[in-house]
């Protein structure tokens, strides 16, 4: 991973534990079901969920809600 990391100039430390939860949280974003996550990681969905995945800020949920809308007429979430 120091390779990697280093090739794009990344120089904050990276750990395996945290690789793995950014892995899992991009490919639950990208749209991949957690139990096919799970099958990669060597985990169980409950634990995919529990420990790893992290969800959209409020914020961030908020904004793709009021795009949405906007896609369909006047509606706007606050």
């Amino acid at each position: 991973m120091r390779k990697i990391a280093s090739e794009y100039g990344y120089t904050d430390k990276i750990v395996w534990y945290s690789a793995r939860g950014t892995f899992i949280t991009k490919m639950m974003r990208l749209g991949y079901e957690a139990p096919d996550i799970a099958v990669m990681c060597g985990n169980s969905a409950a634990t995919i969920y529990k420990n790893y995945f992290k969800p959209k800020d409020p914020k961030s949920i908020k904004n793709d809600l009021n795009k949405l809308f906007q896609l369909s007429g006047n509606f706007k979430v606050k």
